[in-house]
């Protein structure tokens, strides 16, 4: 079974400017019903995600628009045998914050925009060899991301041509 439970709150403090909150909660379960389980089998498999985020949109003309959003959201999964071990136990979560602006200049829309994101993921396996549980793979690791682009856009009079040049960085 699963279930997910999703909300969104948003504020118009004026008509250029919008602020907006976004939940995301989810969860399912697996469980396995055949009859001739042995206790090294998989019985439950559990996951999980949430996720939060804070947006701000601002338009300060027709032509200029700017929008950046905060986010934080974590991911859960944990399998057991039916004896009550994990065979998998993991999480990860990220944070992070992404800005993009637009102005229309003529015949030019010139974008550009960043991302700075911080992630951690943590997971531990386990096989039933035999005799005993051994450990098949285990890790805690981090990572930085960062990037940012600049494009521009030409069209010609009518919109039936355009052409998009930029650059990235990641």
């Amino acid at each position: 079974g699963y279930y997910d439970v999703t909300a969104r709150l948003a504020h118009h403090p004026s008509a250029s400017h919008t602020l907006a909150l976004g939940l995301l909660h989810g969860r399912s379960r697996w469980r396995n019903t055949e009859d001739d389980r042995g206790p090294t089998s998989e019985d439950t498999a559990d996951a999980g995600t949430d996720l939060v985020t804070l947006q701000h949109r601002w338009l300060p003309s027709t032509r200029t628009w700017l929008e950046s959003v905060a986010f934080v959201s974590r991911d859960t999964g944990l399998n057991r045998h039916v004896d009550g071990t994990d065979s998998l136990n993991g999480s990860s979560w990220q944070w992070g914050l992404r800005s993009d602006a637009t102005r229309v200049m003529g015949r030019h829309r010139v974008e550009g925009g960043f991302l700075l994101r911080q992630l951690s993921e943590d997971a531990i396996t386990r096989e039933f060899d035999r005799t005993a549980y051994r450990v098949t793979a285990q890790y805690d690791v981090d990572a930085f991301q960062g990037g940012a682009y600049l494009q521009d856009t030409w069209s010609s009079a009518g919109d039936r041509l355009s052409l998009t040049a930029g650059v990235r960085f990641d």
